[in-house]
This record gives structure tokens, sequence and C-alpha cells, in this order.
């Protein structure tokens, strides 16, 4: 694509037009006269400086772009005298590159308004008093003050104050979100009616809101395959055109032919060889696609994962904390053992302390309830997706999953009926053994969110494949996925297992993505063909490592995703398409004589334009 800075100045615009029409009117009122040559000469001379010194520049760095051959077919309409043909050519050039500049900033029009969300200055409390200062100022550990409707400048956690807090800037979140002492918020975000007081969790330019334009100006550089594919077939099309062009303008008159003619039509056909429409046909739509999907709380990782995005016709989902809230409660403690069920309780508390699975979580605000404290363990094993042991007094328990304390030598027959009857009410269960007996048993439960059932039938309607892959029980996966319709589950995997679901679902379906919260789940995600990290707005893993981010705790953002990738694929396609076409029904019609300079100027410009128009689309796609 030409650079259409140094010819998109709207100023030369106007004033080339303005010359061009006063030519024309002249040329009208008093036939062709030497005046008529002369205001023609002034708008090439007005409007065609950016042409010569974008050519110069090209030709320093050894390069054939627009701007060369531009200014050999202004020369050669100068040299061949059609002054009004190289006004026009100038005119239609500078108006192209001025649209072109137009759209291509609309495209980037959501990339601006994540830079726009962050204020310039912020109330800070230092040294006793109150200061307005620049954000850049801001430093980790200050005390920020935020009033009611104020943007919040900086990520951090709230000391003081209660208030809804607009995250749809950053996350897309719909409704505001409340926000008391103790809670994360982000920059950009907007503070609802109440005074806010905050601690600053890290510089400007670390917050959640700066590492999303980040990844949106990384990802908009990113080039898709068929961006690869357009840059090497530029390569080899344009130099064959110009020798084209070339052997055109001089085997005529070898011929025999009239030179002037041929010579024309040849510097038309150097006009329609840069393929400037074509170029920017992939990059207008990722840009396009992935800063409106950032304004909507969705990172999406370059043109690449754009791409892919729109191929998966398989979604595979972990359980906990995706398809389910992630906010399990306990809701049975069986005691097998007679004993004392404060004790073990408390040993599975000095476990699950040093863990971050939501089930762990359960059983702790639980324990904390009974005002039980965890015991003093040590020796602490842990064995991903299954649970883990502790040496209490000198006697060393297991705890976590049946299938783990089968494999240690605990006897659970006595309890099986009990066992199968909780899981059946859909139940994921702790237990606790130590030697060969059973302690007890936690059954803690989930319940889907509230969206997960709508977005799995969208997919289904999209013709996607939806299955669940779990470690946890299959009586209580079985639960879930008869309440939200899931295609298909599989229960009681491990990690390893999950990896090797997933490489049978390739087969089965082609590309799958896999969908977690983008830290338990990291290595399902890294082996899948697109992973989806979902509720990440304070992961730096899932930041860092997931293809896509769902910035939000809303898995109905996972229809939008795909309906925008798909569209864009398709828009990618129709702009391929389109600016092939155009160039080859006018190489066409330059070889039948029937073309002419402004004609091939105004539709290599405005295909350029359409194709842009086109990707603009994208940013009206909704969940």
């Amino acid at each position: 694509m030409a650079d259409p800075v140094p010819g998109g100045s709207r100023g030369l615009l106007l004033a080339s037009g303005a010359g061009l029409l006063v030519a024309f009117l002249t040329g009208w009122l008093a036939g062709s006269t030497r005046a008529e040559q002369l205001l023609y000469l002034l708008v090439m001379a007005t409007g065609g400086w950016p042409l010569l010194l974008g050519a110069y520049h090209a030709l320093r760095e050894s390069r054939v772009d627009m701007y060369v051959l531009m200014t050999v077919a202004l020369a050669g309409a100068l040299a061949i005298g059609e002054w009004a043909e190289g006004a026009v050519l100038v005119f239609l050039f500078a108006a192209g590159n001025w649209l072109q500049l137009y759209t291509t900033r609309r495209t980037r029009h959501s990339l601006r308004e994540l830079l726009d969300l962050r204020p310039a200055r912020v109330l800070v409390r230092r040294e006793g008093g109150e200061m307005l200062l620049p954000v850049e100022q801001l430093r980790v550990g200050d005390t920020v003050l935020v009033r009611p409707g104020e943007k919040i400048a900086v990520d951090g956690v709230v000391l003081s104050g209660e208030s809804d807090v607009d995250q749809s800037p950053v996350t897309g979140e719909a409704m505001p979100v409340y926000k008391q002492p103790g809670d994360q918020v982000y920059a950009g975000t907007i503070n609802g009616g109440g005074l806010l007081t905050l601690r600053a969790t890290c510089l400007v330019d670390d917050s959640l809101l700066a590492r999303m334009i980040r990844l949106v100006e990384q990802a908009e550089k990113s080039k898709a395959p068929q961006q690869q594919f357009v840059d090497v077939f530029a390569r080899y099309y344009t130099p064959l055109v110009v020798g084209g062009a070339v052997l055109l303008a001089v085997v005529p008159g070898l011929l025999g032919q009239p030179f002037l003619p041929w010579l024309k039509r040849a510097l038309i056909l150097l006009v329609i060889s840069c393929p400037c429409a074509l170029v920017i046909s992939t990059p207008v739509a990722i840009v396009s696609a992935i800063g409106t999907a950032a304004r909507r709380g969705v990172l999406i990782k370059g043109g690449v994962v754009l791409e892919v995005a729109g191929q998966i016709r398989a979604v595979a989902f972990d359980k906990t904390g995706t398809l389910t809230t992630g906010q399990p409660r306990v809701v049975q403690v069986v005691d097998t053992a007679g004993g004392d069920q404060r004790r073990w309780l408390a040993i599975a508390a000095a476990l699950e302390s040093r863990l971050t699975h939501p089930l762990a979580g359960a059983i702790l605000h639980y324990v904390r309830q009974e005002g039980i404290l965890p015991a003093a363990g040590s020796d602490y094993e842990f064995y991903p997706g299954r649970g883990g042991r502790v040496v209490v007094d000198g006697s060393t328990y297991y705890i976590g999953s049946p299938r783990l304390l089968e494999e240690k030598g605990v006897r659970l027959e006595a309890w099986k009926q009990e066992i199968t009857a909780l899981e059946e009410r859909g139940c994921s269960l702790v237990l606790v053994g130590c030697g060969t007996g059973l302690k007890g048993i936690i059954a803690v439960a989930d319940r889907p969110r509230e969206e997960a059932a709508d977005t799995l039938h969208h997919l289904r309607r999209a013709g996607m494949h939806t299955i669940m892959l779990t470690g946890d029980h299959p009586a209580a996966a079985a639960a879930v996925a008869g309440q939200l319709g899931l295609d298909e589950f599989r229960a009681g995997l491990l990690p390893e297992e999950k990896l090797q679901a997933l490489a049978r679902l390739r087969q089965d379906y082609g590309k799958v993505a896999m969908l977690g919260d983008g830290v338990n789940d990291a290595p399902a995600l890294a082996a899948s063909d697109l992973g989806i990290a979902m509720g990440a707005a304070g992961s730096d893993v899932a930041l860092e490592t997931a293809g896509v981010v769902l910035l939000s705790d809303d898995l109905g953002k996972l229809p939008y995703l795909v309906s925008l990738s798909r569209r864009a694929g398709r828009v990618i396609r129709q702009n391929m398409a389109f600016a092939l076409l155009i160039k080859l029904i006018f190489i066409a019609v330059t070889l039948l004589g029937m073309a002419s300079l402004w004609l091939a100027v105004l539709a290599d410009s405005g295909a350029a334009v359409l194709v842009t128009l086109n990707a603009l689309r994208l940013v009206r796609v909704r969940a």
C-alpha cells in the first residue's frame, strides 16, 4: 500500500482539485489554450511533489512502489502531451490516498478509544496532603483518590469506600461491578457514585489497560497466512507487470505499430501494476477485527490467531470455573470414622491452604466458618488433578479424589454407595484418608453459569462440537453436562489425559479450541489449536500465554469471538478476490485500448478505499 501520509494532505487535495476545476472550465469556455495547459501544469506541480518525494525515497531503498510507478506514468503523460490526463492522475492519486488515510484511521478507532480511557491526571495523597499529578508520576503504593464519576487511573486495591464500577470499557462487562475494601480495580474503568480510596499496585505502564494496548498493537502488526500469501504474490506480480508494460511500449513499435498509443497503454499498465488494494485487503480487516474485539473485552493475539479462531470446529471446556461459576460451596460433610471431625477437617485445610483450585477455596471457606484452624503440616506432596499428601503429627494423610485414595491403599468399599449417591447429585468429592482408613468425605457443589446453556446452544448452531474435559468424577460431570446440553463429556481425566483427549478431538474434528482459566489449564490451552483464557483480567499468565483472552468472567463472549473471526475471514477473502478481479479486468481493458490513465488511477485508489470500507463492517459485529 502506498503510504498515504505524503500525498494525503487535505490542503493539497483541495488545491489540486480547485486548479483542475478551473482548468476544465477554462478549456470549456475558451477552448484549448496555453492558459489551460499552464493550469494543468500548476495542478501537477501542486499535487505532484509528494509523488516525486515518495519516488525518491523508494528508489533510495531500491524499491519500486506506487510512487515510482505514478511518477513514471506522470512523466510519460507529459512526454506525449496528455496534460489533462496527467493533472487528473495527480488529483485522483491525492484523493485516493486521503480517503485511504481516513478509512484506515477509522479501522483503528477502537484502539484510539482504549488509549483515551486513561485520565491524564490523578488525585494522590502524599506527605499528609492531596495533590493532582500527571499519571506518569504515580508510584507503586501511592494512595489514590477517585471521586464519583471519574475514570480510575491505575490498577489498584480498594482501601476504603464502596461504589459500583463500570468495567465495560476494559473487560466488556455489561453491568457495573460492586467494589469494596480489598477488591481489585483496573485503570480505564469508571467509578460510580461512591468515593474510593485505592492503593496503586503497579506503575501506569504496567496496568492491565497498558498491557492490553501493547498486545493489541503487537497483534495488529502480525500477519495472517493470507497476508503472507499476498506479500509473496505482490513480490512477483509488480515486476512482471512492469516488464509487461515495457514490452507493451517497445514491441508494437518494432512491429510497425504507432508508438504513442502503445506507450499510453504501457503507462496505464504501470498504474495498474501496483497491487495497493490487494496488499491492504488483509491488514485492514485484521486491524478492524482486533481493535473492535479489544474494545469489547476480547484480546486476540494477532492475525494468525484470528484466522484459526474462524476455523475452529470443536470447543473443549474445563468444568470448574469455566462452565460453572467457580465458586463452589461445601454442601455436606460425612464423618466416616466416628472420630474427631474437626481434627480431620483441620488436616484437610492444611493441604488445601497450599492450593489455588476452587475446591480448595470452598473447603477453606467452610473451615473458617466453623472456626477451625488449619493443622500444622509438613512433607507436602501434590498430585496434579487428584489431590495431595501431608504429614501431621507423624502420620501421613492423603486428601483428594476417590481415585487417589484408592491408589494409596485407602479402603473405600464400605462407603461406595454414599460416594456414588453424592456424585450423582453433581457433587465433587474430597476424601481424607490415613493408612487404610477413610476419615471423612467433603462434598462440594458448584452451579453452572447462567449464560453457559445459551453459549453452548449458539456454538452448536454454528456447527461446533462441544465437549467438557474434567478431572471430576463421571457422575458429577454427567450432572453438569446434562443441565447444559453438551455434546460430550470426558471425566476423571488427569492433566496428561486431557492432552490425549485434545489430540483425539483434533483427529475427529480438525481445529480444536480449549477454554479454561489460563492458569490451571495452561498445558491444555497450549496443546490446543486455540487456547482461550476466560476471566483473565488479573492473570499475567493468561495475558502472556493464551491465544485469546476473555477479560471478563463471561462465557457469552465466546459466540462473539466465533462470529467475528468467521466474518473477518470472509471479509479478507472478499477483499482479496475483489482486488484481484479489478486488476485482471483493467489489464484486459488496457490491452484492448479502452482504458485511460485517470480511470486506472480511479480504479486503483477506489479499490483500496472499498476494501477498507468493507473491513470497517467488522466494527458492527455484535455478540
